[in-house]
C-alpha cells in the first residue's frame, strides 16, 4: 500500500495557481474588453516596425498560433496567452492588409508648373482661399502608370463656380507628401498614402470649369455639406463665430484662423471643434426626447405601439444623419457606434453594461481602418471616454455600498461637482496624448470646460441643430444667431483665459516609448475591477520616469532641406538661423522640444554657446565641437568633430571629421543632433524606415 500524497494522480496545486484562478472568475467579464487592446498591440507594433512585414510571413504566423489556441482550450492559462498572440499577430495582418489595399502612386519628385484636370471630390473652405482634392486625374507630363490617384490643391487664386462631381483645370506645382518635419514627430505621408493622395501641391492660375459632372453618392454627401457650410457663412456673414459654426455642425474647420483656435486650444476647449461623443450625444438626444415628447402628446399611440423604440429608431437616423454631414470623422464615428449599440439595447429591451459599447466600437474601427490608431482622435477620443465611464463605475459602486440622501437643493451643487469631475478625468486622461502630439498642455483647462460644454450642450448645438432642420424651409436665420451669440461667449470666455499667465504651457512631445508605457498603465487602470489595477498608476509612474531621464533635447536641429537651423543655447532654449523660411518646420520644432516663441541667432549673439561669422557657425556647448557652413569660406573645414556642409561642393576633410550634407540631408531627412562623442544622429528618415509611403534614395 502506497504512502498517502507520496504517489498521488494529482500533484498538489502551486502557490500562484489558486490567486490566478480567482483574478480570472473575478475578472472574466472584463476580458471581452482587452480584445481590441491586443488586436491595436499588433496593428501599433506594425506602424512601429521599420519595415513592412509581406502576409506569406505573418498569415501563416496566424493560422499556427490560432491552431494552437484551439489545441489549448482546455488549459486555461496558455489559452488566454495564446489567444492574447493570436490577436496581436491578428492586427499585423489586418495593418498590412490594409496597406496592400490602399495602395497607389506617389509622386516621387516635384513637378514644374503643369496643367492639372481632373474631378472635384471635396472643397473645403480656408481663412485664405479654398483646399480641394482631385481624382481621376489627367496630367499630360506624368505618366498613366505614375499618375496618383488623389492628389490636393491649396487654391489662392480665382475660382469659377464648381462644386463636387464636376471637372476641372487649373495650373499647379505638385509635389510629393512631405516627410516629417521632426525625427519621430508627424508622419503627413503615412497619412496621405492611406487616403490615397499620392501628391499635394498649390495653383498658379484659376480653377477653369471644364465640365459639369453627375456627382456619384459619395460626392453628393460632399456637396450637401458644402452647400450647408456656404448657407452658415452666408448667414452669419461678418461674425467671427461663422467658422465655428461650421466646425461644429458639418466638421468644417479649416476656415478657422489661427488665432482662433490657439485661443480654444489654450482655455482646453479645442476638442469642440471636432465631431465627438458630446456633439453626436446631444443629436442623437434631442431626436430621443423630441420624439418621446411627441408620442406623448397622443396617448392612445402610446398605449398601442413601442414608441419607445420608434424613438430610439429616429434617433439613430438622426445620429446617422449628422454624421454624414459632419464628415465622419473617428471620433464621430467612435461616438456613432457607441450610441448606437445603447439604443440597440433600448430596441431590444436589454441592459448595457457601458464600456462594452467602447470595446467593440475601438474593435470596429481597427478592424475596418487600422490606421486610425496612430491619430490624435482616435487616441484622445478612447482615452477620454474609457476613463470618465470608469470612474463613473467607481462613483456607481461606492454610492451603492454607501448610500446617501440627497435634498432637493443639493442637486445643483452635485451637477456642478459632477461636470467638475468629468472635466477633470477626461482632461488628465488626454493630457499625455496632447503632450505626445502637440507638445502642449493647457492649464487651464478644468475652468474652461466647466463653462464651454454647458453652454454647448444647452445653448449653441441645440440651437445648431434646429437650424438644420429648418435650413430647408429658410427659417435658419434666427437659431444660427442664437447659435452664433453662444459661439462668441464661448470664445471671449476663452480669450480671458488665454490672456492669463502659461495657459499654454510648452513641455516637449513624448517620445513613443513614453507614451506606450503610460497608455498600457492607463488601460491596467480602468479595464480591470480588482486590486490589480493599481500596477496601472507604477507603469505610469514609470513612464513618467523614463521622460524625464531620457528626455534630453539635442544640441542642434537641421532641416531636410538645409534652408533652417537650431542651436540649443545655454538657457536650454532654442536660436533659429531665420525665422522667414521652412516655418512648418520652425512649429514642429518648437512643439518638440516645448518653446513658446522663436529666436533669432542673430538676437542672441552674445550667448557663449555659439559664435558666427561670414556664413560659418560654430558651436561649442557639446562635448565635440561642431560647424555649420552655409557659405563657403577658406579654412571651413574643422580638424575634428561635426561638419554641417550645406553648400554644394563637398570639401575634402580629415577622417575625425564628420560630415553631413545637403545630399545626406535630402536622402534621409531633418536630423536632430546630440554632440556626444562620438555625434549621436537621429535623421527623420531612419525613424521612418522603409515603408510603402515613404522614397528610398
Amino acid at each position: 500500500m502506497s504512502t498517502p500524497g507520496r504517489h498521488s494522480a494529482h500533484p498538489p496545486p502551486l502557490r500562484w495557481q489558486p490567486r490566478l484562478e480567482h483574478f480570472i472568475e473575478a475578472e472574466r467579464r472584463r476580458f471581452f474588453l482587452w480584445l481590441p487592446v491586443w488586436f491595436g498591440a499588433g496593428v501599433g507594433i506594425y506602424f512601429a516596425l521599420p519595415y513592412d512585414i509581406p502576409l506569406w510571413v505573418s498569415l501563416p504566423l496566424l493560422i499556427v498560433t490560432l491552431t494552437l489556441t484551439w489545441f489549448a482550450r482546455r488549459y486555461l492559462v496558455p489559452f488566454y496567452l495564446l489567444g492574447c498572440v493570436s490577436l496581436c499577430i491578428a492586427g499585423v495582418v489586418r495593418a498590412e492588409w490594409r496597406s496592400i489595399d490602399v495602395a497607389a502612386p506617389i509622386l516621387q519628385e516635384t513637378t514644374p508648373p503643369v496643367w492639372v484636370r481632373g474631378t472635384l471630390e471635396s472643397l473645403e473652405p480656408m481663412e485664405h482661399g479654398y483646399r480641394i482634392f482631385l481624382t481621376a486625374l489627367d496630367i499630360r507630363e506624368i505618366p498613366n502608370n505614375a499618375l496618383p490617384k488623389r492628389i490636393r490643391l491649396n487654391i489662392r487664386t480665382e475660382m469659377e463656380p464648381v462644386h463636387p462631381g464636376d471637372r476641372i483645370s487649373v495650373k499647379a506645382v505638385l509635389l510629393p507628401p512631405p516627410s516629417p518635419a521632426y525625427p519621430g514627430g508627424y508622419d503627413f505621408a503615412r497619412d496621405a498614402y492611406f487616403k490615397q493622395i499620392g501628391a499635394v501641391g498649390y495653383s498658379l492660375s484659376k480653377v477653369y470649369l471644364k465640365q459639369e459632372g453627375s456627382p456619384d453618392w459619395g460626392q453628393s454627401v460632399e456637396a450637401l455639406r458644402q452647400a450647408i457650410t456656404s448657407r452658415i457663412l452666408a448667414q452669419l456673414e461678418g461674425h467671427s463665430s461663422a467658422p465655428v459654426a461650421t466646425a461644429l455642425l458639418t466638421g468644417e474647420r479649416k476656415a478657422i484662423p489661427d488665432t482662433v483656435q490657439d485661443t480654444m486650444r489654450a482655455a482646453g476647449i479645442g476638442h469642440l471643434l471636432a465631431i465627438s461623443g458630446l456633439h453626436l450625444a446631444l443629436v442623437a438626444g434631442l431626436w430621443y426626447g423630441a420624439l418621446r415628447f411627441g408620442f406623448v402628446l397622443f396617448p392612445g399611440l402610446v398605449l398601442r405601439y413601442p414608441v419607445k423604440q420608434w424613438a430610439a429608431i429616429g434617433a439613430l437616423l438622426g445620429g446617422l444623419g449628422y454624421l454624414l454631414i459632419a464628415g465622419a470623422p473617428v471620433s464621430a464615428q467612435r461616438a456613432y457606434l457607441m450610441v448606437g449599440l445603447f439604443f440597440l439595447a433600448i430596441l431590444l429591451h436589454r441592459e448595457i453594461t457601458p464600456m462594452r459599447p467602447v470595446a467593440l466600437a475601438a474593435f470596429i474601427i481597427l478592424a475596418l481602418r487600422p490606421e486610425s490608431l496612430t491619430g490624435p482622435s482616435f487616441q484622445m477620443s478612447f482615452a477620454a471616454v474609457i476613463a470618465l465611464i470608469a470612474f463613473y463605475e467607481i462613483v456607481r459602486r461606492y454610492r451603492a455600498a454607501h448610500p446617501i440622501p440627497y435634498a432637493w437643493y443639493m442637486r445643483p451643487l452635485l451637477y456642478v461637482l459632477s461636470l467638475a469631475a468629468a472635466s477633470l478625468v477626461a482632461g488628465t486622461a488626454t493630457a499625455p496624448f496632447a503632450i505626445y502630439h502637440f507638445g502642449a498642455y493647457a492649464l487651464y483647462g478644468l475652468a474652461g470646460n466647466m463653462v464651454a460644454v454647458p453652454l454647448a450642450g444647452t445653448l449653441i448645438m441645440p440651437t445648431g441643430i434646429l437650424a438644420l432642420l429648418l435650413m430647408p424651409l429658410g427659417l435658419d436665420h434666427l437659431p444660427l444667431t442664437v447659435m452664433s451669440y453662444g459661439i462668441r461667449l464661448m470664445l471671449d470666455y476663452a480669450a480671458w483665459l488665454h490672456s492669463l499667465p502659461h495657459a499654454l504651457l510648452s513641455v516637449g512631445t513624448l517620445t513613443l516609448p513614453v507614451i506606450v508605457l503610460i497608455a498600457i498603465g492607463g488601460l491596467w487602470l480602468c479595464l480591470w475591477q480588482t486590486r490589480i489595477r493599481i500596477l496601472g498608476v507604477i507603469l505610469i509612474l514609470i513612464g513618467i520616469s523614463v521622460r524625464f531621464i531620457l528626455g534630453t533635447a539635442p544640441d542642434m536641429i537641421v532641416d531636410e532641406g538645409g534652408k533652417l537651423f537650431a542651436l540649443r543655447l545655454q538657457d536650454g532654449h532654442y536660436a533659429f538661423s531665420d525665422l522667414r523660411p521652412a516655418r512648418f518646420a520652425r512649429t514642429m520644432w518648437m512643439q518638440a522640444v516645448g518653446q513658446e516663441n522663436p529666436l533669432r541667432l542673430r538676437d542672441v549673439s552674445d550667448d557663449p554657446a555659439f559664435s558666427c561669422s561670414a556664413g560659418t557657425c560654430e558651436y561649442t556647448a557639446g562635448h565635440i565641437p561642431a560647424r555649420i557652413v552655409t557659405q563657403a569660406t577658406q579654412n571651413t573645414c574643422p580638424q575634428s568633430g561635426l561638419l554641417i556642409w550645406l553648400e554644394e561642393k563637398i570639401p575634402s576633410c580629415p577622417p575625425a571629421t564628420s560630415i553631413i550634407t545637403k545630399e545626406t540631408l535630402a536622402c534621409r531627412g531633418t536630423v536632430a543632433i546630440w554632440l556626444t562623442s562620438p555625434p549621436r544622429l537621429y535623421y527623420s528618415g531612419t525613424t521612418r524606415g522603409t515603408r510603402r509611403w515613404t522614397h528610398s534614395c
